[in-house]
C-alpha cells in the first residue's frame, strides 16, 4: 500500500467507550469505529482495515494520548492471547464500564429504560479465579514480532496454549497463566516437556 493511500486510511479518535468482545468504541462523524486494545479516554491514531455502511474496524497505529484509566497489563501474552481483553484497564472502571454495558444492552435491545440497576458486585479475587481452562498443542507457535526473520531452534517451535483469537489454526504458547492457581501452570509445562521428551506430535 502507498504512502498516500496509508494516510487516508489512518484517523485520530478520542476512545470514548467499550462494545462488545471487549473492543473499544470511538466515533468518526457519524461513523462508529471499533478499536482493540483501546481503552476509554485514549487519543490514538487509527488504520482503518474494514468499512462497513455502519461501522468501521482499525487498529491502533500510534497512541497520541493516554487514558488516566489505563494500567499496566502484567501478563506478557496480553495483546495477542485472548484470555483478558481488559487487563490495561483498571479493575474497577472494568466493572464500571461492565454496569454501564449492562444497561445500554437492556435498553438497547430489550427496550427497558429506567432500570434500577444495583453496582456489580467486585469479585474478591481478580487473578486465579478460573477452575477450568482447555489448552492446545500445536507443531508451530506464534512467533512475536521480534522473532519473525530469526532462527528458531525446533525445540523452540511447539506450543501448548491458546489459540490467538480470530485464527483457529494459529496457537499461541503460554508461559505463564494468571486464571488458573497452581498447579495449572506447572501441569502445562510438565506436559508439553514430556511430550517434546517422547516426540510426540504436536
Amino acid at each position: 500500500m502507498s504512502e498516500d493511500k496509508e494516510k487516508e486510511n489512518t484517523l485520530r479518535l478520542e476512545i470514548t467507550s467499550y462494545a462488545s468482545e471487549g473492543k473499544a468504541l470511538g466515533r468518526y462523524g457519524n461513523i462508529v469505529v471499533f478499536v482493540k486494545g483501546a481503552v476509554p479516554g485514549d487519543v490514538v491514531d487509527v488504520r482503518i482495515f474494514r468499512r462497513r455502511k455502519n461501522y468501521w474496524e482499525g487498529v491502533i497505529e500510534k497512541v497520541i494520548a493516554e487514558s488516566s484509566f489505563r494500567t499496566q497489563p502484567f501478563c506478557r501474552h496480553f495483546g495477542i492471547c485472548g484470555g483478558c481483553t481488559w487487563q490495561n484497564l483498571s479493575y474497577e472502571k472494568q466493572l464500571l464500564f461492565k454496569e454501564t454495558q449492562v444497561k445500554e444492552q437492556l435498553e438497547r435491545i430489550g427496550k427497558i429504560d429506567d432500570i434500577p440497576l444495583q453496582p456489580i458486585l467486585r469479585s474478591p479475587e481478580a487473578l486465579f479465579y478460573r477452575n477450568k481452562l482447555e489448552f492446545t498443542f500445536h507443531p508451530l507457535r506464534w512467533l512475536y514480532d521480534d522473532e519473525i526473520g530469526k532462527e528458531i531452534p525446533s525445540s523452540g517451535l511447539p506450543a501448548l496454549g491458546f489459540h490467538v483469537p480470530g485464527k483457529f489454526d494459529k496457537v499461541l504458547d503460554i508461559e505463564e497463566c494468571f486464571l488458573q492457581p497452581e498447579p495449572s501452570n506447572a501441569i502445562r509445562r510438565a506436559a508439553k516437556e514430556i511430550a517434546l521428551k517422547l516426540n510426540m506430535e504436536f
